[in-house]
């Protein structure tokens, strides 16, 4: 819990750890299943990609959402890059804090919920080696000790070395705000530290073994489930008319977030709007 949540460790639903120890526990015929897309989940987003634009769809990317424009307690349109772009309907699953932003103040009673939604960050290294960190069958492991990272996952211990031609590890530790070190320091300074709690931990490692690095941090990576966070989660459509939210504090992402997650949260947004404005799938 502290590795996970740090200073908010504390105020973390009793309800929340119980429905995750739930689903973990649950190893039945009806149980949770988990698994690994074989070559990372942007198969799945490169064949969803394809399959849109085959039907006539257009994707754009790497342009900023400055403004959801309201009017009459209903979509009309967003701002892009500077530019008014008409819709009748927006799918949002951007941080609760964002979207309140962009709809300018527009969302009546969600604006306090919205608000009392709190995120934390993570920084997490992906980390290429020339040998073999855990030895073999050693996936994941969760760390109590005093380094500053809460997990070491070594991926190629779970899906084959042949499929990478190296081994491939990767640390992760949350944060709290934009004032962490993690968040702050330069992005050496954080894969020195983390390569320095490797080394704490596993004497054998080297870093003439590591062939490279990569650091990808966010400061929105995940909600923070508080005492009471259960009565925030929001229906799909629970703002002006033509918004949809289906963010990870959505039903389909509690008591986890995950991949699986958000597919179904897209998929019933989706079907909520189809229904809702009269279109077919």
């Amino acid at each position: 819990m502290k590795s996970k949540f740090g200073d908010n460790a504390e105020n973390v639903s009793a309800a929340w750890l119980i429905g995750r120890v739930k689903i973990r526990s649950d190893r039945g015929k009806e149980g949770e299943k988990l698994g690994y897309m074989r070559g990372g989940f942007n198969s799945l987003i490169e064949a969803l990609a394809g399959e849109i634009t085959a039907n006539g769809g257009e994707i754009r990317t790497n342009r900023e959402v400055t403004e959801i424009m309201i009017k009459d307690n209903a979509v009309e349109g967003v701002i892009v890059n500077g530019d008014f772009v008409a819709c009748d309907a927006v799918i949002s699953t951007a941080e609760p804090v964002v979207l309140d932003s962009i709809t300018g103040g527009k969302l009546g009673a969600l604006h306090d919920t919205l608000r009392n939604i709190h995120y934390q960050g993570t920084a997490c290294a992906l980390i290429g080696l020339d040998s073999r960190l855990m030895g073999d069958g050693n996936y994941w492991l969760n760390i109590k000790a005093d380094v500053p990272f809460g997990a070491v996952i070594e991926h190629t211990n779970f899906l084959p070395f042949e499929d990478y031609g190296e081994n491939l590890v990767y640390v992760t530790s949350y944060f709290q705000n934009r004032k962490s070190p993690l968040w702050t320091q330069k992005e050496e300074d954080v894969i020195d530290s983390y390569l320095k709690g490797l080394e704490r931990m596993f004497p054998e490692f080297s870093r003439k073994d590591v062939l490279w690095t990569k650091l990808y941090r966010r400061i929105d990576t995940a909600p923070v489930y508080e005492q009471g966070y259960l009565e925030k989660v929001l229906p799909f459509a629970a703002g002006p008319s033509g918004l949809y939210l289906a963010g990870m504090f959505s039903s389909s992402n509690y008591p986890e977030r995950s991949m699986n997650g958000s597919v179904k949260a897209g998929f019933e947004s989706a079907e909520l709007l189809m229904k809702e404005k009269g279109t077919k799938s």
